[in-house]
């Protein structure tokens, strides 16, 4: 008894071939739209999170007891303070 291989011409193998390339393809497609909301959801809540500590810098810059403690030498002038009043 011999064991009947079929060649990459046989119809079968094509077949069979063409049926897990094309769930491969669908599988990718679901991990990239998976991926792509995670890093979307990610993207938004980073962007909220910037805007918060932007309002904070900002507040923070303004305040005039901070300026007046800094003059006084009661509130530390940071570094970032010394490079943005350049």
């Amino acid at each position: 008894m011999t064991a009947r291989t079929e060649s990459p011409d046989t119809p079968g193998a094509n077949a069979d071939a063409a049926t897990m390339s094309g769930y491969d393809t669908q599988e990718k497609i679901r991990r990239l739209e998976r991926d792509l909301e995670t890093v979307s959801s990610l993207s938004r809540s980073q962007s909220a999170e910037i805007r918060v500590l932007r309002t904070r810098i900002a507040q923070l810059r303004a305040s005039r007891w901070r300026k007046l403690g800094q003059k006084l030498g009661l509130a530390m002038t940071l570094d970032w303070e010394r490079t943005a009043r350049r």
